[in-house]
């Protein structure tokens, strides 16, 4: 029995889950080719991201940074970020390019949650995959840059937590919640996110020089 909205929150995402993954990963072993059933596979995909950030909205509630948080290095959280990406959306690779020519990135430490941390990346990317048509990734010592030409922007916003709810290129309507965890994680981590819109290309800035070590 839940007796208040987190304990509800907790059981509609582990029963979620619980039911949804095996799904998933049943269709993408069975029929990896199959159109209809890599779009099914891909709604499964955002149902558990809206679990997730469901989930994490209460976690954060009661997210104490002092206690919770590591040191660990840049480049593996955009290693299981990465990899979260293709493995539940099947990304091709060729839309994501990492810019790390100097190597920095495997250089580059930092000290936080590193669960809130891969949340918020992870956000903005799968943000920028369902309604953008490529995306670059920049990294130096204290910015991360996300580049990506927009389908449709529609009307003109100076900010991408301006933009209204919409559907994305695969016909599925967003639920706004996952932008709404990015600007409560980057408010609890310290972390200062921009954005700039210019015509079709947007730029998403996260300056995470207060968390470098």
């Amino acid at each position: 029995m839940c007796f208040n909205s987190n304990d509800l929150i907790r059981k509609i995402y582990h029963d979620g889950v619980n039911f949804l993954n095996p799904i998933r990963e049943i269709i993408k072993l069975r029929f990896l080719n199959d159109e209809i059933t890599m779009q099914m596979c891909y709604n499964i995909s955002v149902c558990l991201d809206l679990l997730c950030n469901s989930r994490i909205m209460v976690f954060l509630d009661k997210f104490d940074e002092k206690s919770q948080k590591e040191v660990f290095p840049l480049c593996k959280s955009f290693k299981s970020v990465n990899s979260d990406l293709m493995n539940n959306y099947l990304v091709n690779k060729e839309f994501l390019t990492i810019d790390d020519s100097d190597g920095k990135m495997k250089n580059i430490s930092i000290s936080t949650n590193k669960r809130l941390f891969d949340t918020l990346l992870y956000n903005l990317m799968v943000n920028a995959y369902r309604h953008g048509r490529s995306m670059e990734i920049n990294i130096s010592d204290n910015l991360i840059i996300i580049r990506n030409e927009l389908i449709n922007i529609g009307e003109r916003y100076s900010s991408v937590f301006e933009f209204p709810v919409k559907t994305d290129r695969f016909g599925v309507s967003g639920s706004g919640l996952g932008l709404k965890v990015v600007r409560r994680i980057a408010e609890k981590l310290g972390i200062k996110i921009t954005s700039s819109i210019a015509k079709k290309n947007i730029s998403v800035t996260i300056n995470y020089d207060h968390i470098v070590v």
